[in-house]
């Protein structure tokens, strides 16, 4: 039996849909090993006995241990369907929401580089 209860099946099961071979290669983390089955949001779904969890949640679960109470997985690779549990850092909600806007930047700053795409794509559109 697995953390969760769950049998040398599903382990195997889970397994077999993460790709440990070909994944993007992060410049500092190394290789991400995305999961390949069911997405929900970007983010990895397994179906562990009765449970419907994150697929990243049941690879830190599994590989490190548990998740500590209040605590979030963040993707250090921004790549939400990863499952390497060297790339998941358990943070608060907080730092999460955080890590990512540093990442995304600020809603402004996305809209601002939505306008110039648009711009640059009506640029170079073909006229009649």
């Amino acid at each position: 039996m697995d953390v969760f209860g769950v049998n040398t099946r599903s382990s195997d099961l889970f397994w077999s849909k993460v790709d440990r071979e070909t994944g993007p290669v992060h410049p500092t983390l190394g290789r991400c090993w995305p999961w390949t089955g069911t997405k929900s949001n970007g983010y990895g779904m397994f179906n562990a006995g009765e449970w419907r969890i994150g697929a990243h949640r049941f690879s830190y679960r599994l590989l490190v241990g548990e998740i500590p109470d209040g605590l979030q997985l963040d993707h250090l690779c921004r790549n939400p369907c990863c499952v390497r549990p060297d790339h998941l850092d358990p943070v608060t909600a907080k730092e999460n929401t955080r890590r990512a806007l540093v990442y995304r930047g600020s809603r402004e700053e996305r809209r601002e580089a939505r306008v110039r795409r648009w711009a640059e794509w009506a640029s170079q559109a073909v006229r009649p």
